[in-house]
């Protein structure tokens, strides 16, 4: 398995959870884990049968976001899963959170999964809470797609 995040202290994080697989033999599947900080841009993909992104896509470079979702479902082989949320152009933070988000609309993740058969595709548009109590708009797409 190999994760990545941009944040320091969320791989500093990762590491302490997954030191047991420096116990074992680089053999043992089960512990077949690699962290590394990286940003969506930077991380080199290595061929895969699953993706999973969730709720993070949102912070991938919205001006680079096609060059990176093409890497992305390019090094995932023919049958392998996508699964993983789109942040829509309704959601509070698309239009006012501190960073760039990547934000779309319907027609446009449809046209991200072309090249997949989607097995699950549900739209969240409405008010709601944050984790920490504050109240936004949350506009979210969520999906579960198989590579053709």
């Amino acid at each position: 398995m190999h994760a990545f995040d941009i944040n320091a202290d969320a791989i500093a994080l990762c590491k302490t959870r997954f030191a047991e697989q420096d116990d074992h033999s680089p053999n043992d599947k089960r512990f077949n884990i690699r962290v590394s900080q990286a940003s969506f841009e930077s991380f080199r993909y290595p061929p895969c049968s699953i993706i999973i992104a969730n709720n993070s896509l949102f912070f991938a470079e919205p001006s680079t976001f096609a060059i990176t979702w093409q890497r992305m479902t390019a090094c995932l082989v023919s049958g392998g899963i996508f699964a993983g949320d789109f942040m829509g152009i309704n959601d509070s933070w698309a239009h006012d959170y501190p960073t760039p988000i990547s934000a779309f609309s319907r027609s446009q993740v449809e046209a991200l999964l072309e090249g997949f058969d989607i097995l699950t595709f549900h739209e969240r548009d409405e008010l709601g809470k944050t984790m920490i109590g504050h109240e936004k708009h949350w506009h979210i797409f969520s999906v579960m797609a198989i590579k053709r």
